[in-house]
C-alpha cells in the first residue's frame, strides 16, 4: 500500500517536506560547490539513485572515499 491519499496515491510525495537544505553552497579548495535546493528540488531522479547509492555504501563501509563520492553526487561546481 502506498502511504498517503486513498483519491490520489501519490499526492503525498507533493506535499511531504522532508529535507531542508542547510548547506546550500560550500567552498573547498578555492572552488564554490552547490548543492540541491531544498526538499532535494532541482534533483534528478538519476542524481537520487547515484546518491542513495553511494550513500548506502558509506553506511556499510563508513570509508572516506564512499564519503566523498556521495558528496560528489550532490554537490556540483
Amino acid at each position: 500500500m502506498i502511504i498517503g491519499s486513498d483519491e490520489n496515491p501519490v499526492e503525498w510525495c507533493f506535499n511531504i517536506k522532508l529535507t531542508r537544505q542547510l548547506f546550500p553552497t560550500i567552498q573547498h579548495k578555492g572552488k564554490k560547490f552547490v548543492g540541491p535546493r531544498d526538499y532535494f528540488k532541482g534533483m534528478r531522479f538519476g542524481e537520487y539513485l547515484a546518491a542513495q547509492a553511494r550513500y548506502s555504501e558509506w553506511v556499510e563501509n563508513k570509508t572516506v572515499q564512499n564519503l566523498a563520492q556521495f558528496f560528489g553526487v550532490l554537490y556540483r561546481f
